[in-house]
């Protein structure tokens, strides 16, 4: 077994100790090479600990929601194989608006922000806007809509686009861009990571916060 062949499969067996030596030790090495992968495993590793840790009560409700959570992704997110697949290159954050000096301290309702993010493959421009319910009693802040732009270092098609849960790894969004390299999503307040699919790539933007 390859690491191009390291499958979410092959992830959840070597959490539960289920994997032979050899195979459990490819799989380490590339959980140690790719370590946004280990994050489904650690979680899995506590969910199942905490199940087999049976005193005569019931599991923790917030457990067995995580469990459900991970077995539903394993079973349908293609964005969990983009990351046992392709070659993963980490974006770094190089400007957030809410880290300028005229916001500094800033504590009132939710704002639009605008980020920016930078790596190898592609540059990326977000700009967050919340979707305020002025009926709602207090308004409503949760609903987010996000706009973006790809900029590749080299031409390629449509980039495809996955917002994922950041704890589960579970896809809360997913888009495409258009011809331009635009495109836009909603979601909730949360903490993501955004995976972008460049041909053969993946692009990673970790811990984006939107609140």
């Amino acid at each position: 077994m390859s690491n191009a062949k390291i499958t979410y499969r092959h992830l959840i067996a070597y959490a539960a100790g289920e994997l032979p030596a050899e195979e459990a030790a490819q799989v380490q090495a590339y959980l140690a090479a790719n370590p946004s992968a280990a994050e489904p495993v650690a979680l899995y590793g506590q969910a199942r600990a905490a199940l087999q840790d049976d005193r005569g009560a019931d599991p923790p409700v917030d457990v067995v929601a995580k469990a459900k959570r991970i077995f539903a992704a394993a079973r349908s997110d293609p964005a969990l194989g983009w990351l046992a697949r392709l070659e993963q290159f980490i974006a770094e954050l190089v400007f957030d608006s809410r880290a300028e000096p005229a916001l500094a301290g800033y504590r009132g309702a939710a704002t639009t922000f605008q980020l920016s993010f930078e790596c190898e493959v592609a540059s990326v421009d977000l700009e967050a806007e919340p979707l305020v319910d002025g009926n709602a009693i207090p308004p409503d802040e949760s609903q987010w809509r996000i706009m973006g732009q790809v900029d590749l270092r080299q031409p390629d098609s449509l980039i495809e686009l996955a917002l994922v849960e950041q704890g589960t790894g579970a896809t809360v969004a997913d888009t495409v861009t258009d011809e331009h390299g635009m495109f836009t999503l909603e979601v909730k307040a949360g903490r993501y990571d955004l995976l972008l699919r460049v041909g053969d790539k993946v692009v990673v933007l970790r811990n984006i916060e939107i609140q």
